[in-house]
């Protein structure tokens, strides 16, 4: 397997459409690296401009020691799985798989052995005297696999591969996948706008969003510490509650609503510690986003807010808009100025819409972001 890295990779199509904007990204040797945003972000456009099938404007992509601007796909050892597994009708499962070693002449004894390698790992032995017509969108999605895995190629390249899988199949095809990965040590760029995927899946997550990446890392940190604003909508269900602020003193106080936040410890520190200068406008000096005058946006997710009766003053009230149980959490809607508030309990929690409760914010959890350049300052 082999190491990718994308250097200053810019994609603009006729029209003058910046699909990909100034990309800057690597994926480790033996890393599941999953590329998230909505539909247009440019993660599609990104994956194959890696895989050659889209020639970049402007930038490098690297496979192993080798730059591959001028590389046909043929000649970058990599292998793709579409969302549409395109397997060949007329052949059988065995023959599918089979197809990339035939195309490239190797001797049948060889393909034979390797054929059946491949239909050990994925359990596929039953199936591959079968034509694609006969096979599951599983089986078939399996077969596609093999055909990848079978060239033995240094990175696997694989776009949405399990949206057309139901809801079930789907789950049992994101486990499996993972474990073939980790079973190849396989370097992987994996395409999805499921943000279940990417969590679940990858080592790590490279979030787009209208061409420009957002922000990269782990699972973990992508969710409790997203980058900008729009990472913070993106990820999460529900995702993170956002509500605009102006730092007073040491108060940071809602622009809408009636919150007043002291910023003592644990939070004041982190804040003092990270906050960031920005361009004033009215003069060439450079003052910190937390002076006044700036508008900020606190952020905090729905586990890190704590409900109480009216009896517990807290740092808010609001009123009980919706009550949803979901088993091991209920999640709540709390309404507030207009504005709607997520937030999940345990499920022993028994407030009522229409109730008026009080809202505790972990000062530890919450997240302030910038509202003119939509960046975290903590």
């Amino acid at each position: 397997m082999a190491e990718v890295r994308i250097e200053r990779l810019v994609k603009i199509f006729p029209g003058g459409l910046r699909a990909v904007d100034e990309v800057n990204l690597k994926i480790t040797d033996g890393e599941f690296l999953v590329l998230l945003g909505p539909s247009g972000c440019g993660k599609t456009t990104t994956l194959r401009c890696v895989a050659g099938l889209e020639r970049q404007t402007s930038g490098d992509i690297w496979i192993g020691d080798r730059i591959v601007n001028a590389l046909s796909p043929g000649e970058r050892d990599i292998a793709f799985v579409f969302q549409f597994y395109a397997l060949y009708p007329h052949l059988n499962a065995y023959e599918n798989i089979a197809f990339p070693l035939r195309a490239t002449k190797v001797p049948r004894d060889e393909i034979d052995r390797r054929v059946k390698e491949v239909a050990d790992i994925l359990r596929i032995h039953p199936i591959l005297r079968k034509r694609p017509r006969s096979l599951g969108s599983g089986e078939q999605q399996r077969v596609a696999l093999g055909r990848a895995i079978i060239r033995r190629p240094q990175v696997f390249l694989m776009d949405e591969p399990l949206t057309n899988l139901d809801a079930a199949l789907r789950s049992d095809m994101r486990v499996e996948l993972k474990h073939l990965q980790q079973e190849l040590a396989a370097t992987v760029l994996y395409v999805t706008h499921d943000q279940t995927e990417a969590m679940s899946m990858g080592h790590r997550i490279a979030i787009m969003n209208l061409g420009v990446l957002q922000q990269v890392g782990t699972p973990l940190e992508v969710y409790q510490n997203p980058a900008t604003l729009f990472v913070a909508r993106f990820i999460g269900n529900p995702p993170m509650n956002l509500i605009p602020v102006r730092r007073v003193g040491d108060v940071l106080e809602g622009t809408d609503s009636p919150l007043r936040l002291v910023l003592g410890s644990p939070m004041a520190d982190p804040i003092k510690q990270r906050q960031r200068a920005v361009p004033s406008t009215s003069s060439g000096q450079v003052s910190s986003p937390w002076a006044g005058g700036h508008e900020l946006v606190l952020g905090a997710r729905a586990e890190d807010i704590r409900l109480t009766g009216c009896g517990n003053p807290g740092d808010l009230t609001a009123i009980v808009a919706t009550r949803e149980p979901l088993g091991d959490e209920t999640l709540y809607s709390v309404a507030l100025n207009g504005r709607l508030i997520l937030i999940t309990t345990d499920p022993t929690a028994r407030f009522k819409p229409g109730d008026k409760v009080e809202l505790h914010f972990d000062r530890s959890r919450i997240r302030v972001f910038d509202a003119a350049t939509e960046k975290a300052l903590i």
